[in-house]
């Protein structure tokens, strides 16, 4: 980052939120980066039971944040229960 040269200076950046164009995301972010999953629906016997708002990485499994009928709901995901 610009202007940033030291250790301290980028400890003050740790934890904050940032924002950045789409363009931008696509240059630096991987094709299987969990962000890619937003916009997607979770789908239960063919029924879709919301879209996929946000992606916690936790240290073992992905868990999406959805809303439900006005209630947050965080359903965490498997590789066997994705299908293209």
């Amino acid at each position: 980052m610009e202007g940033i040269s030291t250790r301290e200076a980028a400890q003050n950046l740790v934890q904050k939120r940032i924002w950045f164009t789409e363009a931008d995301y696509k240059k630096f972010a991987s094709k299987s980066s969990p962000a890619n999953l937003l916009g997607y629906h979770i789908i239960n016997n063919k029924e879709i039971i919301g879209e996929i708002l946000e992606v916690i990485e936790q240290p073992h499994q992905l868990i999406c944040r959805l809303q439900i009928k006005g209630k947050e709901v965080l359903i965490p995901l498997h590789e066997d229960s994705l299908q293209k």
